[in-house]
């Protein structure tokens, strides 16, 4: 017995859901890049933060759902250790502060 396509419509509503929350965040962004030509219309705590969390929640969700929640875990937990790592080695020896350098 073949299948249904009313088997189907549950999954297709699921990835069109999740094309509308993509778009809808890099629309939010984008918008947020534009309101930057006006900042006296927002406060500026609003536009940080839509500078930052909308391409966060973008990136995520994107990743999530083409490497599964173990593959950003891991991508998180990478970047943590690794930033971290540079982080205090640079704190450490001084090395991207090029004015020392030059004296």
């Amino acid at each position: 017995m073949q299948p249904s396509i009313a088997e189907f419509i549950p999954i297709a509503n699921a990835k069109a859901w999740r094309l509308l929350l993509l778009w809808t965040l890099a629309l939010l962004y984008a918008a947020a890049r534009v309101s930057q030509a006006y900042p006296n219309k927002l406060p500026m705590v609003v536009l940080v933060a839509l500078h930052v969390i909308p391409p966060l929640l973008f990136a995520l969700i994107h990743e999530a759902l083409r490497y599964g929640v173990r593959g950003i875990l891991v991508f998180i937990g990478l970047c943590l250790v690794i930033g971290n790592l540079f982080e205090n080695l640079s704190t450490l020896t001084g090395l991207p502060d090029c004015r020392k350098a030059a004296h």
